[in-house]
């Protein structure tokens, strides 16, 4: 999955992709690549919040032991603040620490999970036992009915 950040502050946590040209062995290749645009605010905004959960349980991060600290203060490399931007007051993240890869890292992680329907995993775990959750039609991604063709097969994603 290709992604950048989106610049808006207010950006959805994915957008439809945009079919990005790409260069290999010196061929352009039109269309070649769909570059997805992250919300890196809605994202962050997300993991931060999770951080505090205290307890196992919806939501809640799992580390794995023995990672460096240099791991956890990029985890927490930017802070969210409120300036003022042309009169009027926007909260913004700003980066606190000379490096937020790891923050990045899971931005984009996150990203990708929810791409792969993760958010639908939990609503599966919730319902009790005997009930029916209804999911949702597939997101539409590819082509305006939502499949896209492989192989000769026709295939939902």
């Amino acid at each position: 999955m290709t992604v950048k950040g989106a610049n808006e502050v207010n950006a959805p946590l994915l957008r439809k992709p945009t079919n990005q040209d790409v260069t290999f062995m010196g061929e352009t290749i039109k269309g070649g690549v769909q570059l997805w645009a992250v919300g890196t605010g809605v994202a962050k905004s997300t993991i931060y919040s999770r951080m505090k959960i205290p307890t196992p349980g919806p939501g809640f991060l799992h580390f794995p032991i023995g990672l460096p600290d240099s791991f956890y203060l990029e985890l927490t490399a930017e802070k969210h603040v409120e300036r003022i931007h042309k009169g009027y007051a926007r909260k913004e993240w700003v980066q606190i620490r000379s490096r937020n890869h790891a923050l990045d890292g899971m931005v984009y992680s996150y990203a990708a999970a929810i791409r792969k329907g993760a958010h639908l995993l939990e609503e599966l775990k919730q319902s009790t036992p005997g009930t029916t959750v209804r999911r949702k039609k597939p997101q539409q991604v590819g082509s305006s009915n939502g499949w896209i063709k492989r192989g000769g097969q026709k295939k939902w994603i």
